[in-house]
């Protein structure tokens, strides 16, 4: 779980570190294991707080997560009139921020439910105040989480804040099947928690850890595969028309992927999460803004930063021809040279900077379609 796998050809990263877990015996024993992903879901089996309908809905042409504004701004796979969003922060968090922004503005009717006033949330049409997590009752049965426990509801919802069920329930009630979507809270807990055994009034009492005992996720090497073994030939690699096993494959936007390119931009940017936020989250926070730089950062080498004339604090400028991103430089020798790290999360206008993500690469990763924003080219320049 890192910058490695944001890339290209993540998913080959990704395949590298199982092979040396394999090969090394690093996994199906106590105190070994490669992803922290996993947790209450692994352990047991859950269900869905609304029962799904009899007849399955038509399938909808999904949209790549690196490609929203792109594809958005070019109708397809189909045109977008209405655009519902909630809990994600799709202005300044996903890539090519500029080109989200474009695609945002280009929809006729565009719906935000927040609880705070985001960047994203700017752009709505129509805001519906959602509540906080400390303002309704809900379960946690996660992949990061190990217990399964009750989200109790601390104080009232403020204002007319609703939960983002109580919302969909409404809404459902307008478009004609309302008894579907609205139904009491506890019981959608309840059918969350049926498959997996645990019951609604364990769960009251605190947290339950779906299994008894010490777990250990594939214990003596047993997979979740046909021959219950790892397999180092990855054959839906293979049903995709790709190399099957692990091997170096490099990315386009790479000083050697894209010479030329190169040549105009310099210098590979990553991006790295910072300890005051995750992603976006909590980066309005005003207790947080006392204890950290009001201003982003970028990282680079002592040799790059001579080189264009910049020195320890300057204020300085990361730009390619996506965008160009304010910050402040931290110059040393603590990364390669040639390469420039810059921080996630930074909200589009807070304090006159914007986002990172104005810069990052919109390639969609080729095997597990995530984003490959750790791989883009751009250069800098005194402010």
């Amino acid at each position: 779980m890192g910058s490695f796998q944001r890339t290209e050809f993540g998913s080959q990263a990704v395949g590298g570190q199982y092979y040396l877990t394999f090969l090394t015996g690093n996994i199906g024993k106590a105190g070994t294991g490669i992803c922290d992903a996993g947790g209450a879901q692994q352990m047991a089996e859950f269900g869905a707080p609304i029962p799904a309908p009899l007849e399955k809905p038509k399938k909808v042409a999904p949209i790549p997560t690196a490609k929203l504004g792109e594809y958005v701004l070019a109708g397809k796979p189909n045109k977008i009139n209405f655009w519902y969003t909630q809990t994600c922060g799709i202005v300044g968090q996903w890539p090519n921020a500029n080109k989200v922004i474009e695609a945002v503005k280009s929809v006729p009717f565009f719906v935000v439910a927040e609880s705070i006033m985001t960047p994203t949330a700017t752009y709505a049409d129509i805001l519906l105040p959602a509540t906080t997590v400390f303002e309704y009752d809900s379960v946690m049965a996660g992949t990061r989480n190990h217990y399964v426990q009750l989200i109790e509801k601390a104080v009232e919802p403020q204002g007319e804040a609703k939960p983002d069920y109580v919302i969909f329930g409404e809404l459902a009630k307008r478009l004609g099947f309302g008894d579907r979507y609205i139904v009491p809270v506890e019981q959608m807990i309840k059918n969350v928690l049926k498959p997996s055994g645990i019951t609604y009034e364990e769960i009251k009492k605190g947290p339950v850890c779906p299994v008894k005992g010490p777990w250990i996720p594939f214990k003596d090497g047993k997979f979740y595969t046909p021959t219950g073994k790892a397999h180092f030939f990855c054959e839906p690699w293979a049903a995709k028309g790709f190399l099957p096993v692990v091997t170096y494959r490099q990315v386009k936007e790479s000083p050697v992927g894209n010479p030329e390119l190169a040549k105009k931009y310099p210098l590979m940017a990553i991006q790295r999460k910072v300890i005051r936020n995750i992603h976006t989250s909590f980066q309005n926070n005003e207790w947080l803004d006392e204890l950290f730089a009001k201003e982003p950062t970028v990282q680079m080498h002592t040799k790059d930063a001579q080189a264009r004339g910049i020195k320890q604090g300057d204020k300085v400028v990361v730009y390619n021809d996506r965008g160009q991103h304010p910050t402040v430089a931290i110059v040393n020798d603590n990364i390669l040279p040639g390469v420039l790290c810059l921080e996630n999360g930074w909200w589009m206008g807070q304090n006159g900077f914007n986002s990172s993500s104005v810069l990052t690469n919109d390639t969609v990763e080729i095997l597990g379609t995530g984003t490959s924003i750790c791989s883009t080219l751009v250069d800098v320049k005194k402010a």
